[in-house]
């Protein structure tokens, strides 16, 4: 399978989409991988509007938490790079900057969606 990759504000290569974590988080069961899948797909909507509104009201300790909560579920199912985001998040970057990146994080879903719908097994959730 190929794997997008991009450069991280460390200079590291962050994957997209990591099947071996999301395998490994599952047990190599694909049709609870596809249910953790649409569970985190459908909570990290939730969670992104919650840490918008938290950041819209400078309501820092609230962002902290959502960005911690995304993260949790983005490291399950390996989608590395929100993760990546969500930890800076959740260590408390200004103001200004986690707004910035609070305005990647519906892009950077929609590639992990993507990568999703190239994995054989989990077209149809991606589609969800």
């Amino acid at each position: 399978m190929s794997r997008r990759r991009e450069q991280s504000k460390s200079g590291k290569q962050t994957e997209i989409f990591c099947s071996a974590q999301l395998d490994q988080a599952t047990g190599g069961d694909i049709k609870f991988a596809q249910e953790v899948l649409v569970t985190f797909i459908a909570s990290f909507q939730a969670e992104l509007a919650e840490m918008e509104n938290a950041a819209a009201t400078e309501d820092s300790r609230s962002l902290r938490y959502y960005a911690r909560m995304a993260r949790a579920g983005s490291q399950t199912v390996g989608a590395s790079r929100i993760a990546e985001i969500c930890l800076e998040l959740e260590k408390g970057a200004p103001a200004e900057e986690a707004t910035t990146m609070l305005k990647k994080l519906p892009n950077e879903m929609e590639l992990f969606c993507s990568q999703i719908r190239q994995a054989g097994p989990f077209r149809s959730v991606a589609a969800a």
